[in-house]
């Protein structure tokens, strides 16, 4: 592998297992990519020469997100492999269409269609820029996981107001190979031969190191979550269609502002709960009409990094997991246990509660990445893309009614450059593309303490044949209100 000629660092490592279930994903053409948005004060757009340097520190921070995937004949393996050259025009993009602004299914849609593709010289995210101060990261998963999007915007802001200060010029210089640049647009951002003394530390493990993935993680357990059955009920839900190879995908924003927001997560707290199970509640609640009298699979998706320990970690990992203030990037996303919910024609607490017990354990679960040992026994990690894997899953049945995915609440930050410029964000919004045989509805959560908490409803559009609407957006308008009412 390759290792940094002035540190022992290692620039290139091979892919673990779950880490080649993403890369297959992407190759396959089953998952496109996520996106956060996030806004700045002050604006960015008259400032590029400042983004230009704050993300030039942030790559060569975490230089993962300068790498790409490549096949190494020489350990017979896909490796993480930095790119030789990166330009900054190649990572960020200015968008002119006002109406991105103001429109945002239209702007998430049109972030859906970017595609990355792996095995070249091409980085394998992008950040792009609409109006003077929404930046949306995209990534492509195998290099990244959901909170990654939100750890970028939080790097990035904080280096910001670091290189805003001119104090630290002779650092950035002595350190990060740093020189006066004219247009951003036209600079070159990273070049391997030149700046690979620079990069300050190692690719981030992978989560395959902690966590057991050949160990069933029931336990052998009847009463496991995904094995009760709801009595009474017309049996599972199907689902709308069969899973179909298509990424015509709705998105729909509900924004609660920060008083509504500060009233539901006070709610939450007096019941001792997390949001994330109150939602899920709501969204059976609000999904009944739909599903009607069948039981139906939830499911709230977990970052497995927290399972990611310095002690028992292999000694070049050690230094980066101590640290504090250094953001574990890479991909630990688990799609979460699921949770058989019958049909909720009322609202519970108790069964808010009872949820949210069930995702404490499941993040507890040290044999989660037991899900992917069917793709383990059946996967070539040579192969480019795995696609009979995935085509199977088509024409079949979606493998849940719902999936969550909760990037959190991001606690706000303010930095203070000595210029005098108070660099923050105040608003953040999460979506992404969602894979046909996965679940039928994707509900994106995050939230700020200015912007409040956004909820991004994602549901394949491309027909409702299936109903006897024309459209969801009742259902939006339902979410949104039984959010509010059952906070009160």
């Amino acid at each position: 592998m390759t290792q940094s000629s002035s540190q022992n660092i290692s620039l290139s490592r091979p892919l673990s297992v779950s880490e080649n279930f993403f890369r297959s994903r992407t190759a396959s053409g089953n998952y496109r990519n996520f996106q956060v948005t996030a806004t700045y004060r002050p604006g960015l757009k008259n400032n590029l020469k400042l983004v230009y340097y704050a993300l030039r520190k942030t790559v060569l921070d975490y230089h993962i997100l300068i790498t790409n995937v490549q096949f190494s004949t020489s350990i017979d393996s896909y490796v993480y492999q930095p790119l030789s050259k990166v330009d900054f025009s190649s990572v960020f993009e200015l968008v002119k269409n006002k109406e991105y602004i103001t429109d945002n299914e239209k702007f998430m849609k049109f972030v859906n269609q970017i595609t990355f593709k792996l095995y070249c010289e091409s980085p394998l995210f992008k950040l792009i820029l609409v109006g003077d101060d929404q930046l949306c990261a995209v990534l492509e998963h195998t290099i990244a996981d959901g909170l990654v999007a939100r750890y970028i915007h939080e790097i990035l802001l904080e280096n910001l107001a670091y290189c805003d200060n001119a104090s630290n010029w002779d650092t950035l210089q002595r350190e990060y190979g740093f020189e006066i640049v004219g247009s951003p647009l036209d600079s070159e951002l990273f070049n391997f031969e030149r700046d690979q003394k620079y990069i300050k530390n190692p690719l981030p493990p992978p989560i395959d190191l902690f966590l057991s993935m050949d160990k069933d993680y029931t336990g052998g357990d009847p009463g496991f979550s995904e094995r009760v059955i709801p009595p009474d009920t017309e049996g599972k839900w199907l689902g709308r269609f069969p899973a179909t190879d298509t990424h015509e995908i709705a998105f729909k924003l509900i924004n609660f502002t920060a008083n509504e927001t500060k009233k539901i997560l006070g709610k939450c707290k007096v019941e001792k709960v997390s949001v994330t199970s109150y939602i899920e509640v709501i969204m059976a609640l609000t999904l009944q009409p739909v599903i009607k009298d069948k039981y139906a699979s939830y499911k709230c998706a977990m970052a497995l990094r927290r399972h990611m320990d310095a002690k028992n970690a292999p000694k070049e990992y050690v230094s980066m997991l101590s640290r504090s203030g250094y953001k574990i990037l890479g991909t630990s996303a688990h799609m979460g246990f699921g949770m058989n919910l019958p049909p909720i024609k009322g609202f519970s607490w108790d069964l808010v509660r009872h949820i949210n017990n069930h995702i404490v354990e499941g993040c507890k679960n040290k044999r989660a990445l037991n899900q992917l040992k069917g793709f383990k026994q059946v996967a070539d990690l040579n192969d480019e893309t795995n696609e009979v894997f995935f085509k199977k899953q088509l024409n079949k049945p979606k493998a849940d009614a719902v999936k969550i995915s909760n990037l959190g609440f991001v606690h706000p930050t303010e930095y203070h450059a000595k210029s005098g410029q108070i660099w923050s964000i105040t608003n953040m919004v999460f979506a992404q593309d969602m894979a046909p045989y996965a679940s039928e509805f994707m509900l994106n959560v995050i939230s700020t303490a200015e912007g409040g908490l956004n909820l991004t409803l994602s549901y394949y559009d491309y027909s409702f044949e299936d109903c006897e609407w024309e459209n969801f957006d009742h259902l939006i308008e339902n979410l949104r209100s039984n959010m509010i009412e059952y906070s009160l």
